[in-house]
């Protein structure tokens, strides 16, 4: 979608949650980190270059998501 209308892609990573209670089903306390990441442009893209954007998508989201998730690892609302 984001190449057919040349717009560019605003990608948001969440780290790993630790508010999730298992055991008991529930929210509880925790912390969460989200990031905005820089657009990512398609302008003068075409659909045969999709899966290279794909892959600089999810590479630099992931990149963010093991980094924001190894900072709440650290937090002491983690333990």
């Amino acid at each position: 979608m984001a190449i057919k209308s040349q717009l560019p892609i605003s990608p948001v990573v969440y780290s790993r949650y630790y508010f999730l209670d298992h055991k008991q089903l529930r929210f509880d306390t925790g912390e969460i980190i989200m990031t905005v990441l820089p657009p990512i442009p398609t302008k003068g893209m075409t659909m045969e270059q999709l899966p290279e954007l794909m892959e600089r998508v999810r590479t630099t989201m992931m990149e963010t998501y093991r980094a924001t998730t190894a900072d709440i690892t650290r937090s002491p609302l983690a333990q």
